[in-house]
């Protein structure tokens, strides 16, 4: 089971310059989880993209309230 947050930074033509993936929610988590990731842009960064993934679930995942800040 993997559900996770991560960000994805892209640079001003729209090529992919890397990634940081939160932890996983450890199996059989139930109620409310908080997912975090703190990562720094890399050089030459024009945007970031938040991805909730969810794979290998067995049941039900509900992602809510998705958000960046600056550091």
């Amino acid at each position: 089971m993997a559900n996770v947050l991560a960000i994805a930074w892209f640079n001003a033509a729209n090529n992919y310059l890397s990634n940081a993936v939160s932890p996983s929610l450890p199996a059989g988590t139930s109620g409310w989880a908080e997912l975090g990731v703190n990562a720094v842009a890399p050089a030459g960064a024009a945007y970031a993209v938040l991805y909730l993934q969810s794979m290998g679930d067995t049941g039900s995942v509900w992602f809510d309230d998705a958000s960046a800040r600056p550091a």
